[in-house]
C-alpha cells in the first residue's frame, strides 16, 4: 500500500443526501402530487421531527419503541400530501437532509416557500425570500404569494423591483394581465414607480382593462373599461398628464365623467395662472404627488467618413462624434466613439460607443441609474434596425476625477458595413444611431467612486 495515498472522504452532507435518496431504513412514506402528478418518497421520522415542529407534531403519538415500524412502513398508509407538488416537497427534502436547496429555481421558488413556511423549515424560508427576484417568470405572482404567506419583506423586494422595471412589466408582462383589480390598485397607488410619465401609467391601465374586457366577453369600450377598473382608476394622477395629451388621448377614451374631466382642465389652468401656493380644486379626486418619474433623452448621432473608420488598423479612444450631445440631469455628455482590434495590424473589429462630459465641470459628484435603447436608422427599404430593442442597465457616475460614464455599448463594424443590412448610407459614407436614454433620480456619492 502507497503511503502516499489518501482515503476518500464521505462527507456528512453526501451521506445525509445518500440516505434520503436510497430511502433505506426509511420509516415513514409520503404520497405526494395530485392527479397523475403523483410520487411516493421515504423519509426518516427522527431527521424530520428535529427539522420540524409541524413534523415532530404530526409524528407526536408514534411508538418509536416498536422496532418493527421500519419494516412496517412499506405495508402501511402513506401520509397524502395534496397542497405541495413533487418537486417543491424533495427540494424541501433535500434541504431537511444536507442544508442545501438542490434543484430550486425561478420556476418553483414560490411553491418552495410555500412548502417551506407550511412545514415551518425557516432556514428554507430565508432561501426562498433570498431567490433573486430578476429570475422569478412572475414577479406580481411572487408578491401576492408573499402577501399570502406573511413574507412582508419578500412582498416589498417584489414591489421594488416592480418600481425599477415598471415600463418593461407594463408593455410587455403577460403576468401584469393576470393580477387582480386590488393588486393593480396597490402598484399604480405608489410614489416610487418609475415611468416616464403618467401616460405610461395610463396606457397600462388601458392594456389591462382591455384585457379584462376580453377575458369577460365584453367590448372595450369607455363605460366598461371604467367598471374594470374600478377604485385603480383613483390611483391615476390625471391632473400630472400635461394638458395636451390629456385633451387629445384621455378626453376622448370616455372612461372619465365630465366632472372629472372638467376638474382635470380646472387644474390644469389653476397652475398656469397661479402662484406656487394655489390650491388644488376641491372636486379633484386625482392625486396630484409626483412620482419618481425617469427623465428621456434622445441622442442623433451620424458618424461620417464611416468607411475609413471602418478600414482602420489602429485603435483609437474617444473620438467625438459631431453634433451627438445629450443633457441628463443638468449635464451635458458627448457621444464619443473607440476602434477595438482583437490583432495588432488587422482591420478593427469592433465600434465602442462611450459617454463623455467636460472635465471642468464643478460640483457634480453624483451618479444615476440609466438603461438606454439604441438603433441604427436603415437606409434601405430592405433594412431593419440593427437593435430595435437594445438594453443595457447602467450607473452612469459623474465626478471630480472622471470625465467619461460607464456606460459603453459594443457594435461589430463588419455587421454595419454589410450592404445586405442596409445600416450603412454609401453615398454619404455615414451611419445614423438612435439612442434613447432613460434615467432615473441622481444620487450623491463618494467622488472617489466612478
Amino acid at each position: 500500500m502507497s503511503y502516499n495515498s489518501q482515503p476518500s472522504v464521505d462527507y456528512l452532507a453526501n451521506r445525509m443526501k445518500r440516505l434520503l435518496s436510497t430511502g433505506e431504513d426509511a420509516d415513514v412514506q409520503f404520497l405526494v402530487g395530485k392527479d397523475d402528478n403523483k410520487e411516493l418518497l421515504s423519509a426518516h421520522k427522527p431527521i424530520l421531527k428535529l427539522a420540524s415542529e409541524v413534523f415532530a407534531e404530526m409524528f407526536r403519538c408514534d411508538d418509536t419503541e416498536d422496532e418493527s415500524a421500519a419494516w412496517e412502513v412499506i405495508n402501511s398508509s402513506p401520509i397524502v400530501i395534496t397542497d405541495v407538488e413533487v418537486v417543491p416537497f424533495k427540494i424541501m427534502l433535500s434541504y431537511i437532509y444536507t442544508d442545501q436547496s438542490h434543484g430550486m429555481n425561478g420556476d418553483n421558488a414560490i411553491a418552495v416557500l410555500h412548502a417551506a413556511k407550511k412545514y415551518r423549515i425557516n432556514g428554507l424560508v430565508i432561501h426562498c425570500t433570498n431567490f433573486p427576484i430578476s429570475q422569478l417568470p412572475d414577479v406580481f405572482f411572487a408578491f401576492t404569494q408573499a402577501k399570502l404567506l406573511g413574507e412582508e419583506q419578500f412582498a416589498t423586494h417584489c414591489l421594488n423591483y416592480i418600481d425599477h422595471n415598471a415600463i418593461t412589466l407594463f408593455e410587455q408582462s403577460e403576468a401584469f394581465l393576470k393580477i387582480d383589480q386590488k393588486v393593480l390598485s396597490e402598484i399604480f397607488g405608489r410614489d416610487q414607480l418609475q415611468v416616464i410619465g403618467e401616460m405610461d401609467i395610463w396606457k397600462a391601465a388601458l392594456r389591462w382593462a382591455d384585457e379584462k374586457c376580453r377575458q369577460n366577453g365584453i367590448d372595450c369600450s369607455g363605460d366598461n373599461r371604467r367598471a374594470v377598473l374600478g377604485p385603480t382608476l383613483f390611483q391615476i394622477r390625471f391632473p400630472l398628464i400635461p394638458k395636451g395629451d390629456f385633451s387629445e388621448k384621455i378626453v376622448p377614451s370616455g372612461v372619465l365623467t365630465k366632472d372629472e374631466m372638467f376638474a382635470v382642465l380646472l387644474y390644469h389652468s389653476s397652475r398656469e395662472i397661479a402662484t406656487a401656493d394655489c390650491q388644488v380644486p376641491s372636486e379633484l379626486k386625482f392625486a396630484t404627488t409626483q412620482r419618481s418619474y425617469i427623465c428621456k433623452q434622445t441622442l442623433f448621432a451620424k458618424i461620417k467618413q464611416f468607411s475609413s473608420v471602418a478600414a482602420s488598423t489602429q485603435m483609437v479612444f474617444f473620438q467625438p462624434i459631431d453634433g451627438a450631445v445629450v443633457d441628463i440631469k443638468g449635464i451635458r455628455w458627448h457621444l464619443v466613439y473607440s476602434l477595438l482590434q482583437t490583432y495588432e495590424n488587422k482591420k478593427c473589429e469592433s465600434l465602442c460607443l462611450s459617454l463623455k462630459c467636460n472635465k471642468s465641470v464643478r460640483g457634480a459628484d453624483w451618479k444615476c441609474h440609466c438603461w438606454a435603447t439604441m438603433r441604427t436608422v436603415p437606409q434601405q427599404k430592405m433594412g431593419n434596425d440593427y437593435l430595435d430593442r437594445f438594453r443595457n442597465t447602467y450607473d452612469i457616475f459623474r465626478d471630480l476625477n472622471s470625465e467619461y460614464a460607464t456606460l459603453n455599448i459594443f457594435l461589430n463594424i463588419k455587421k454595419l458595413m454589410d450592404p445586405a443590412n442596409g445600416w450603412y448610407n454609401a453615398e454619404e459614407d455615414t451611419v445614423t444611431i438612435v439612442m434613447d436614454f432613460f434615467t432615473y433620480k441622481p444620487m450623491k456619492t463618494d467622488a472617489t467612486h466612478y
